[in-house]
């Protein structure tokens, strides 16, 4: 279909049954709107040129805070926040919207220069594609987000996702699996990009709806789609942006899971998964001596947050939301204690305000993510929703309160026929 096929078609209601079933109906208008306006500065950009119409999600992580890059255990789901693509056929990539991005199809090799880059996410995935012998090539691209960068909700591993689904849809008829894109994507921020990740964020926004993932075998992680309705629950969640990036925190986050590993290098191993937990506390002494505290204490988080994640997948299962938030709250403590990425900085503790402000609240919050910096995730009944949010507000801002739903559809190309 041309863009301006697509443009009228949206306008006169043919694509609202889709947009619906993606988005729901209070936000169709919105949304239509927003589509409209991707395709506009497709057109100009580009011109009337066929084109494919594509969403990728944000994800929220339930419980596994910081087990992925140790070879752990998690829940995570997609949110009904996402990153719009309008993409067409070219000879080389060019993008807009995310920047002025050219990128010659036949250069992948890293760019050290470059890392950090929108660049280099696309040419890491588009290399990836070349290394395992998928079909791929050029195209032009205009994306819309409405994933916030910097507060925790994968905008980099959403853009990410969205490349890979681009070169599938294009190239290799749809054909690339969710959990191909997810290796993809994270080669590209592993190799290209320069940031040491888990492949938890690229999971949950290729995969979408609520997963379950055991990452003990990187090369063949096992997901699980969890049979839950988080609309059925009475609890609403908010993230929270404490208006405290985490951008400049690389150091931090690297830190945890090289102390992890640390830890498991005592005993020969190069992940904490492939070591047996009684044997830290039987060489406690020994593990102290080589590592230090705290990386101990990371450690235990990582075991116990495992064993979380196995009980949360059967209450949710089960329907059972209050042993569901009490974990929540088990896991919030763990990251503030054991874990300890609630604050980088003594005199920059907005995390650490946010969750104090929460529990004051009556409302059930923990760390949300990476950590450091960013959201807190809260679980707010409707009796304390209007004092909650009133309070977030006067502290960090007005638009410091985001609404989320939870479990949408992964990446999905935008039909008049439905979602796909």
């Amino acid at each position: 279909m041309k863009v301006n096929e697509f443009i009228s078609a949206v306008k006169a209601g043919e694509y609202d049954d889709s947009l619906t079933q993606l988005y729901g109906i209070r936000r169709l208008d919105a949304q239509r709107n927003r589509y409209e306006n991707a395709a506009a500065k497709f057109y100009a950009s580009f011109g009337n040129k066929d084109i494919i119409v594509l969403s990728v999600p944000g994800r929220t992580e339930l419980l596994g805070n910081h087990t992925d890059h140790n070879g752990g255990k998690v829940l995570a789901s997609a949110i009904d926040v996402d990153l719009i693509g309008v993409a067409s056929l070219d000879t080389n990539i060019h993008l807009r919207g995310s920047g002025d991005i050219n990128i010659d199809i036949n250069n992948l090799a890293p760019d050290e220069d470059g890392e950090g880059s929108v660049a280099s996410l696309v040419r890491g995935v588009v290399d990836a594609y070349s290394r395992c012998g998928l079909n791929y090539g050029g195209f032009d691209l205009y994306t819309l987000s409405d994933i916030k960068s910097g507060i925790g909700v994968s905008s980099s591993a959403s853009f990410a996702i969205l490349i890979g689904f681009v070169l599938s849809k294009l190239y290799n008829g749809g054909s690339v699996s969710p959990l191909a894109l997810a290796m993809f994507a994270k080669y590209a921020e592993n190799v290209h990009f320069g940031k040491e990740c888990g492949i938890m964020d690229q999971i949950s926004c290729g995969y979408g709806g609520t997963v379950y993932m055991d990452l003990k075998r990187e090369d063949y992680p096992v997901v699980k789609y969890v049979n839950v309705d988080f609309s059925k629950f009475s609890h609403r969640m908010y993230l929270i942006d404490t208006k405290s990036s985490h951008r400049t925190l690389s150091d931090y986050y690297s830190a945890v899971s090289e102390e992890m590993r640390a830890v498991a290098r005592v005993f020969g191993k190069q992940r904490l998964c492939d070591v047996a937990e009684e044997d830290i506390f039987t060489d406690i002494k020994l593990v102290r001596k080589k590592c230090g505290d705290r990386p101990v204490l990371r450690a235990m988080h990582f075991f116990e947050e495992n064993r979380r994640v196995e009980k949360q997948m059967e209450n949710l299962e089960k329907g059972d939301f209050n042993g569901y938030l009490d974990l929540v709250r088990e896991s919030g403590d763990s990251s503030f204690k054991l874990l300890q990425n609630i604050y980088a900085f003594p005199n920059e503790q907005q995390i650490s305000l946010a969750l104090a402000l929460a529990e004051r609240s009556g409302v059930v919050a923990r760390v949300h993510g990476g950590g450091f910096g960013g959201t807190i995730q809260c679980y707010v009944s409707p009796d304390k929703e209007a004092g909650f949010l009133a309070l977030m507000r006067r502290t960090f801002g007005e638009n410091a309160c985001l609404k989320v739903n939870i479990g949408r559809k992964g990446a999905v190309e935008i039909r008049k026929e439905g979602i796909v």
